[in-house]
């Protein structure tokens, strides 16, 4: 999270082609550059990096990374990242309408576990597993 006292810097992100390194660098100051194997560890090594350039505490600015790659690979990479935490939310969702069905079908309703299981298209086992949870 940024604040408004803290600086900002960017660090600009490229895959080496011929090393298949990370090659990072700060906009702000493109003397300040490292490499690391991954995106994880380039991203921990130019913060770093600038923190050293700059002669200050690591965790005393704000760093955003723009990781650089050819055509629209980031912008694909970013639009599946976003609907993998839709349907990671939706599954959440799910699951709980699930516990609250199965709850009512076989506490409320009486049905049996397998005709509550039938009713949702899922396994007795877990209907049970559900109902449990829901207790």
């Amino acid at each position: 999270m940024t604040t408004q006292n803290r600086p900002m810097y960017t660090a600009r992100i490229e895959r080496d082609p011929e090393s298949s390194y990370w090659l990072a660098e700060l906009v702000e100051e493109q003397r300040c550059h490292t490499f690391g194997r991954t995106l994880a560890q380039v991203r921990e090594v130019i913060r770093d990096a600038a923190a050293t350039w700059y002669d200050v505490d690591p965790d005393s600015f704000d760093l955003r990374f723009e990781v650089v790659l050819p055509g629209d690979a980031v912008a694909q990479a970013a639009q599946v990242r976003t609907r993998h935490q839709q349907l990671r939310s939706a599954e959440r969702e799910v699951v709980t309408d699930l516990r609250v069905t199965a709850r009512r079908l076989t506490s409320e309703l009486g049905l049996s576990m397998r005709d509550a299981a039938d009713l949702l298209g899922i396994s007795h086992q877990r209907v049970a597993q559900l109902v449990r949870q829901a207790s």
